[in-house]
């Protein structure tokens, strides 16, 4: 069976039709590249609520006394400013919630530095041990994104609460 000859023309057409697909998957993969270092490069908090820890080397806080303490990592790839950090009661007392502004003065998290803790008596806590799993932290970045601790587990029940 003979090979067709193409002609020039036809051989243009090809050629540019083949470029052109192959600029079309370059282009498709960069835009995803594009946009998975978008959603990656983003601040990101993780803010964990801890009961029972003993805290050394505070003025404030009596390293025999049981604190509560709530701990911020960035685990995103920019550093962040936080500006407050609020513990969420429930809605027993007239106190709905605890605001921790004054520990934090826009603190600077850096990309895979240190966590941030605060530590808090957790003294008169007792009127919430029955409720003691909707307990939980908030974190508020200078932008105003909010960053909520996830829900306690059962096994890590404080020594307070019933």
């Amino acid at each position: 069976m003979p090979i067709p000859i193409l002609s020039t023309k036809e051989l243009a057409a090809f050629a540019g039709i083949f470029i052109g697909i192959i600029g079309l998957c370059f282009g498709f993969l960069r835009l995803l590249i594009l946009l998975l270092n978008h959603f990656r490069d983003n601040p990101q908090i993780k803010v964990e609520l801890i009961w029972d820890e003993s805290i050394a080397n505070r003025q404030d806080i009596d390293p025999e006394q049981l604190c509560g303490a709530i701990k911020i990592s960035n685990v995103g790839r920019r550093p962040i400013n936080i500006e407050s950090a609020t513990l969420f009661l429930p809605n027993k007392q007239d106190t709905k919630k605890l605001l921790f502004s004054n520990s934090l003065n826009d603190k600077r998290l850096e990309e895979g530095g240190p966590p941030e803790i605060i530590a808090f008596p957790q003294s008169g806590m007792e009127i919430f041990s029955k409720d003691w799993q909707n307990i939980y932290a908030e974190i508020t970045d200078s932008a105003g994104k909010k960053y909520r601790s996830t829900k306690m587990a059962k096994s890590r029940k404080p020594s307070w609460a019933t």
